[in-house]
């Protein structure tokens, strides 16, 4: 490994400066710069002791910013989380879903007439918003009897 001049702590406050980081994230930067693994792991505790860093508060704001969007759907939510190396116990209700879905389509598709296309556009498009498919079912049969409501 090379040795660098500055300190991992010092290198894990400037990351920090940009943005909030969990864990996770600095560990892997920390190692991109090529720490030793025990100066990345005192690094964290240190982090921790100070309050720099708190996985489970920042999975919360990270759930409650998604979620302020009102464009993802839970599973979208947490697969997010999850590439952050977080977790939050917190979920979105379905009927928060239906809600979300509903502004989805009105603002991002225009739609005009409902045939087995269009109904696989809407599934397609929510499904890779993270939606759950009982919420996708719910919103074709809203389609489909025309009483999707803009």
């Amino acid at each position: 490994m090379k040795k660098l001049n500055k300190k991992p702590f010092d290198v894990a406050l400037y990351l920090l400066g940009y943005r909030a980081l969990s864990e996770y994230e600095i560990e892997n930067k920390l190692k991109q710069k090529e720490y030793e693994k025990d100066e990345i792991e005192e690094t964290i505790k240190k982090l921790k002791y100070y309050g720099y860093i708190n996985d489970e508060q920042l999975g919360d704001e990270v759930f409650y910013s998604l979620k302020q969007r009102k464009v993802y759907g839970d599973s979208y939510i947490h697969s997010k989380l999850k590439y952050r190396g977080l977790s939050s116990n917190l979920h979105l209700s379905v009927s928060e879903e239906m809600e979300f879905a509903k502004n989805v389509i009105n603002t991002k598709l225009h739609i005009t007439n409902v045939d087995i296309k269009t109904k696989r556009k809407v599934a397609g498009f929510l499904s890779r918003r993270g939606f759950r498919t009982t919420v996708i079912y719910l919103i074709l049969e809203k389609l489909k009897d025309n009483k999707f409501t803009k």
